[in-house]
C-alpha cells in the first residue's frame, strides 16, 4: 500500500515540477534586435568605404548587442579605426555606453562587435 501512494506522489510531483518549468519558460520571452547595414547593398568602385550598422530593437529598450559579421576577406579588408590599440578594430557607435568587443580578422573575414549600457537608477 505505501509503495502505490509513492509512487502516485512521485509521478504528481514529476506532473508539477514538469508543468512549473513549461510555465516559467512561458514568462521569460526573449526577443532578438536586428540589425541593418547601410547601405544595405552597393558596388564600391573605390578603395575605401564605410558601412554603417545600425541595431533596431524592435520597439523595446536594449542594454546590450552583439553582432557577428562574415565578408569575402579576397574582396574586402577592414582598415584599422584605432592605431593605438593592438589590433584592426572598427569605429564604434553611440547606440551603447560601452563596447567590450571589437575585433576583426581580416585574414578569415569576419568581425565581432559587442556593446552594452549599465541601467540607470530612477
Amino acid at each position: 500500500m505505501k509503495r502505490k501512494i509513492k509512487k502516485k506522489l512521485i509521478f504528481v510531483n514529476s506532473i508539477l515540477i514538469g508543468g512549473l518549468f513549461f510555465y516559467v519558460l512561458s514568462l521569460s520571452s526573449v526577443q532578438a534586435a536586428t540589425f541593418e547595414f547601410v547601405p544595405s547593398s552597393a558596388t564600391f568602385t573605390s578603395c575605401q568605404n564605410t558601412i554603417d550598422i545600425y541595431i533596431d530593437a524592435t520597439g523595446e529598450d536594449a542594454n546590450a548587442a552583439d553582432i557577428e559579421v562574415f565578408f569575402d576577406e579576397s574582396k574586402i579588408q577592414i582598415t584599422d579605426s584605432s592605431g593605438s590599440i593592438p589590433g584592426t578594430q572598427i569605429i564604434e557607435g553611440v547606440a551603447f555606453e560601452e563596447y567590450m568587443g571589437n575585433y576583426v580578422f581580416n585574414s578569415t573575414g569576419s568581425f565581432f562587435l559587442t556593446g552594452g549600457s549599465y541601467p540607470t537608477t530612477t
